[in-house]
């Protein structure tokens, strides 16, 4: 095990001295060098393309955008595109309204448990990850809360 030169105490891969980017780790660019780099810069402008787009993108930013969607997360309105495919079966009631979420522990099938279990362990139905350990900790609540009586 080699330790990374900088001192941060973090393991570096076999054959290097530092972690990607510590070689750096507390020297600046002298007064010199940084001239050299503005000196370089000089001159220089953005492509029409460049201007075009910086334009164009402040003409259409916030509710001018034609995907504007009234301030909703887009992140949350896939999510829900992608579940409608997802079945709806419950296999159970839920029994206070208020913390409880509904867990896919199939495509079709829902289990209502409170939202602490669903969210315990990172999951997701589509890919498989984990749905092993998250659908362990639902049985063991369902049959906790129900016993042997029917669902």
């Amino acid at each position: 095990m080699t330790l990374c030169e900088c001192g941060c105490g973090g393991e570096v891969n076999r054959g290097n001295k530092f972690i990607r980017g510590h070689n750096q780790k507390g020297k600046h660019h002298s007064k010199k060098t940084k001239q050299k780099i503005s000196d370089t810069q000089k001159g220089m402008h953005h492509s029409e393309k460049t201007e075009y787009k910086k334009g164009y993108s402040s003409q259409i930013k916030g509710d001018k955008h034609p995907r504007y969607n009234g301030g909703k997360k887009s992140s949350r309105l896939r999510t829900h595109a992608r579940r409608r495919g997802f079945g709806y079966d419950e296999i159970n009631k839920p029994l206070r309204f208020d913390d409880e979420v509904g867990h896919h522990i199939t495509i079709n099938h829902i289990i209502y448990v409170p939202e602490y279990i669903n969210m315990s362990v990172n999951h997701n139905i589509e890919t498989g990850l984990n749905m092993d350990e998250v659908n362990f900790y639902t049985l063991n609540y369902l049959f906790l809360v129900y016993g042997r009586k029917q669902i």
